[in-house]
């Protein structure tokens, strides 16, 4: 008898501890706010499934750093949207510390497939080869604009916490290879010009970083 009352005071303990547990919401809203560093508003959705080992997540971007400026060849005004998937090596749920504290994450391996599509526009003047006094008005104003196709694949590792039961840090690191393509409209560069584009630019080629975080609220 005593044998079996042991065992149910044990198993209304376990049931307790497990019905005290946070829960973890499954879908999340996310913003990333190193991107407004670039003018560029990113946001998506992450859905994990009931087991919370994997993820999809979808996201979209909007930069606009080119608003009719007249200086030749500088910022880019577009679209992007990214598709990730997930698998959490160590999977998001509740664990406690040394400190008998409770606290929430997961640390996953995700792929990433990007596409985006972006146009600068602009004018460049052109002046008399010999200067004036008074300077005199350029000879003609040529508009221009360079669209840009972009699309890149790659992988990252990060770590997702979550703080009381709603907030999400996502902090992640990895990279990939871009391609990306460039047409110009109005304007040709001249002969022997090669275009200059850092990594962090929509018309770079090669392999590119994927270093950042994003914060998250459950929906």
């Amino acid at each position: 008898m005593k044998n079996l009352l042991a065992l149910l005071f044990a198993s209304s303990s376990l049931f307790s501890f497990a019905q005290e547990q946070t829960p973890i919401p499954r879908t999340i809203f996310k913003i990333s706010p190193l991107y407004f560093l670039e003018n560029t508003l990113k946001i998506g959705i992450e859905r994990i499934n009931k087991s919370y080992t994997k993820s999809y997540s979808f996201s979209v971007s909007a930069r606009t750093d080119n608003l009719g400026q007249q200086n030749e060849m500088m910022g880019y005004n577009g679209l992007a949207g990214e598709f990730q998937y997930r698998s959490y090596i160590m999977p998001l749920k509740e664990y406690i510390s040394k400190k008998g504290r409770t606290y929430q994450q997961g640390l996953y391996a995700a792929g990433f497939l990007q596409a985006g599509n972006f146009v600068t526009s602009g004018k460049t003047y052109v002046y008399p080869y010999y200067p004036t006094y008074p300077p005199q008005p350029p000879n003609y104003v040529n508009s221009y604009s360079r669209d840009i196709v972009n699309t890149s694949l790659g992988f990252t590792l990060g770590i997702q916490k979550v703080f009381w039961g709603v907030l999400f840090l996502d902090i992640y690191v990895g990279g990939g290879f871009q391609y990306a393509s460039t047409i110009h409209i109005g304007y040709q560069s001249p002969d022997g010009y090669q275009e200059y584009y850092d990594v962090f630019s929509p018309g770079y080629k090669g392999i590119i970083p994927k270093i950042g975080f994003s914060l998250g609220m459950s929906l």
